[in-house]
């Protein structure tokens, strides 16, 4: 902190410090400017060449656009085009299943053979299935009742159905609140029947339209006299050969700093956007990021308590749980911010202490289970009941630049190859361009000197354009801590 009565001198942790005896013939400063000290004393950290001071540049953070990229190189996919901000791809996302669900019955337990009816859980189609449609007399097995095998004797639109009971049984559909029903495909033939076949119509599993967009984003700086010509700071200034958008040279007056700064806000943009962006329709603004399609579209998302018996062992067997309805894909990336790896990473050496195992536990105790397998090492690739997750600490979910936005947090990605219709191999992210934007598919940084108009400001404009695909947002999953946001 600053002394009061000599602004020249600070004291922290460290002592108490001059900074008219570390800075020799510097002129007294209200604060300690870094950059100006560098500037004006270009000799304390002086480049080899000896022109001007050495610059340190920051170190990157691990960036979705990093991690999406290394992907799409490993799967051999790149960017693509699209003619159009606005622009659609069909995926064939949802899986049938010959399955619906029910409610209760209303009414008492019926006598041994009578008909039941209950109405169609309209809410019973599932993110990851589309369910069957009742069609009449069909055979049909009710999961809840020891799987009694009844007769689909009517259907009441969308609404209703009524079972009928074979061999005069009794049906009982009092006992639970929700009743699964897997209906036999085929129609059972009956002996003598000389009518034809009967023929309903067909209900298909059609691919999902899935209508994203391709964002423009910019901004300018403008640069004031003062600061040009050196009487602020002593900057380096360069005149660059370039090429316009009709190929012709041109030259340009280039701060590298201005420019610097522009290329930060570039990737700041696009990992905000690919993480949380979300599509403003009532401006016609943005496109909905990685988070927002999880949390719309996403398998799960689920939140722990270390606190509670709700614990990520629960979460990782009901996790694997639900990804046994989808097929095809075992290997799943875990992209998590460093507070929820301490947490996972505690959480599965709690059951490897537990079982008094090195790499195996038992899920439900000493009872008829037996020993799972579970490979673990400081929080690295695991794999458990034949799914495998290969987590990734994600810098930006908890950098401070960003305020920490996703601190506790983990988003569960599918980590296969999809094929579209010109078997070309599709990561589940694609960075998309848009086609013909200036320049087509590279960031765009340019300037301006407004001095030669007898005015007093050098601008400097960028402007980049993307948008991004999420195949199979359905087999995305989101993992957070109950008490955060």
């Amino acid at each position: 902190m600053p002394n009061p009565a000599n602004l020249n001198v600070f004291s922290c942790e460290a002592g108490t410090f001059s900074i008219s005896d570390a800075i020799n013939g510097q002129s007294g400063l209200i604060m300690y400017d870094s950059l100006k000290q560098a500037a004006l004393l270009p000799d304390l950290r002086q480049r080899r060449s000896g022109d001007g001071a050495m610059v340190i540049m920051p170190y990157d953070e691990k960036t979705p656009e990093a991690l999406f990229s290394q992907i799409q190189a490993c799967f051999g996919a790149e960017n693509r085009t699209v003619k159009a901000r606005e622009f659609y791809w069909a995926e064939y996302d949802s899986y049938d299943t010959l399955t619906f669900v029910t409610g209760k019955s209303a009414s008492a337990i019926p006598a041994a053979g009578a008909p039941v009816t209950v109405s169609i859980d309209n809410l019973s189609k599932s993110q990851n299935g589309s369910y069957i449609k009742p069609l009449p007399l069909y055979y049909a097995w009710i999961k809840e009742n020891n799987r009694q095998l009844v007769i689909i004797s009517a259907v009441g639109g969308t609404s209703t159905v009524t079972f009928q009971p074979v061999n005069n049984e009794v049906l009982d559909l009092t006992q639970y609140s929700r009743y699964t029903i897997i209906v036999d495909p085929l129609r059972k033939y009956t002996l003598g029947d000389t009518n034809e076949i009967t023929s309903e119509g067909m209900v298909l599993n059609p691919p999902t339209m899935y209508k994203s967009f391709a964002q423009t984003h910019e901004k300018r700086i403008s640069i004031n006299q003062d600061e040009i010509n050196n009487y602020v700071y002593d900057r380096t200034f360069k005149i660059i050969k370039g090429l316009d958008t009709n190929h012709n040279a041109v030259e340009y007056f280039y701060i590298p700093q201005v420019n610097g700064t522009l290329d930060a806000y570039i990737r700041d943009n696009k990992n905000l956007d690919t993480l949380f962006g979300k599509r403003d329709y009532g401006n016609q603004k943005g496109f909905d990021g990685i988070v927002p399609t999880a949390e719309r579209f996403g398998m799960w998302n689920v939140g722990y308590d270390i606190f509670t018996n709700i614990s990520l062992k629960q979460i990782l067997f009901g996790m694997i749980r639900t990804l046994r309805r989808i097929n095809g894909c075992t290997n799943y990336m875990l992209a998590h911010d460093f507070l929820f790896g301490m947490d996972w990473s505690d959480s599965i050496a709690a059951l490897i202490t537990a079982s008094k195992q090195s790499y195996q536990y038992e899920l439900f105790g000493g009872g008829g289970t037996g020993l799972r397998d579970f490979s673990y090492y400081e929080f690295s690739v695991f794999t458990a009941f034949g799914y495998s997750f290969t987590p990734y600490m994600l810098d930006v979910f908890d950098t401070r630049r960003y305020g920490s936005m996703l601190e506790y947090f983990a988003l569960m990605m599918p980590m296969t190859k999809f094929r579209d219709q010109d078997h070309n191999s599709v990561p589940f992210l694609t960075y998309v361009n848009l086609e013909g934007a200036e320049p087509a598919m590279v960031d765009n940084i340019w300037s301006w000197d407004f001095r030669k108009q007898f005015k007093r400001t050098f601008d400097v404009g960028c402007t980049t354009t993307y948008g991004i695909e999420i195949h199979r947002p359905t087999a995305l999953g989101i993992i957070k801590k109950a008490s955060t946001n």
